[in-house]
C-alpha cells in the first residue's frame, strides 16, 4: 500500500525568502497526482521538503515513509560506478546483488550491469535512475520532470514503466512536469500551483481509468486550458 502523505502547515524559506509560507497539502495513498506550474514557482521544493532534504521553519510532514524512490530531472548518477553498483547505492548493505539485477531487467537493461554511465546513451541512464528509485519498492514516489530531456519514444516506454510499477507496487506517486498531455495520461489528480511562496490555484480528480482514450485526455486538456 502507498504512503499517505501531508504537510501541515510547512514553511521553508531558504536566506528569509519564503518558498512555502505555512503550506498544507495532501497525497492520497496509492494515488498518482501530477503537479503543474511554471519554472521557478517551488515544484521542485515541495518534493525535496516532502523526501526530507530541506529543514523547514515551521510545521512537518506526516506519512513520511521510510522506503522512498526520488527520480530527478537527470539521471544523477555516479560516473565511476557501474549501473548496477549506482542501483545498489538505493539498497541495505549487504543485499543480495539479484535484486539490482532485477530492477535493471525491469526497466529493460538486463545485461547492461556492468556498463558505466558514459557508455549509456541519455534514455538508458534515465532508465537506471528508475531502477535505483524502483530496486527498493517504495511506498512513495517522487519524480522531478524526469522526461523532460528525453525523445518522445523513450518518453513513452518510461511512462508506460511507470505506470506498470505503480500498479506492481501499489505505491504513492507524486510528479513534477510542465507537460499537460502528460498529466492528462497519467494523473490521477492534478493540481496547478503557483508561487512562491507556493499555493494551489487549481486541483481537479482525474478518474477515468487508464490508458485513455483520446477523447477523454482531450477533455482534461480543455480542463486545463484556463488555468496553466
Amino acid at each position: 500500500m502507498g504512503a499517505a502523505v501531508e504537510l501541515q502547515a510547512v514553511s521553508w524559506r531558504p536566506e528569509g525568502a519564503p518558498i512555502l509560507d505555512a503550506f498544507s497539502f495532501t497525497v492520497a495513498p496509492g494515488s498518482i497526482t501530477v503537479v503543474l506550474g511554471r519554472s521557478g514557482c517551488g515544484k521542485s521544493s515541495l518534493l525535496r521538503v516532502i523526501a526530507g532534504l530541506r529543514t523547514l521553519a515551521t510545521g512537518q510532514v506526516a506519512g513520511r515513509p521510510a522506503r522512498m524512490g526520488f527520480v530527478f530531472q537527470e539521471p544523477a548518477l555516479l560516473p565511476w560506478r557501474s549501473a548496477i553498483e549506482n542501483v545498489e547505492l538505493a539498497l541495505p548493505a549487504g543485499s543480495p546483488s539479484a535484486l539490482a539485477v532485477a530492477a535493471l531487467e525491469a526497466v529493460g537493461l538486463a545485461g547492461h550491469g556492468a556498463a558505466l554511465p558514459g557508455a549509456l546513451s541519455g534514455g538508458q541512464r534515465m532508465r537506471v535512475s528508475f531502477a535505483r528509485a524502483l530496486v527498493s519498492r517504495p511506498e512513495l514516489l517522487l519524480l522531478d520532470e524526469p522526461f523532460a530531456a528525453l525523445d518522445s519514444a523513450t518518453v513513452a516506454d518510461m511512462q508506460r514503466l511507470l505506470l506498470q510499477a505503480q500498479k506492481d507496487l501499489g505505491c504513492t506517486v507524486l510528479l513534477v512536469t510542465h507537460d499537460r498531455s502528460l498529466a492528462a495520461r497519467l494523473a490521477d489528480r492534478i493540481v496547478v500551483l503557483e508561487g512562491p511562496p507556493l499555493r494551489v490555484v487549481f486541483d481537479v480528480p482525474a478518474s477515468m481509468a487508464r490508458p485513455r482514450s483520446p477523447e477523454a485526455v482531450g477533455e482534461l486538456l480543455r480542463t486545463l486550458e484556463a488555468w496553466t
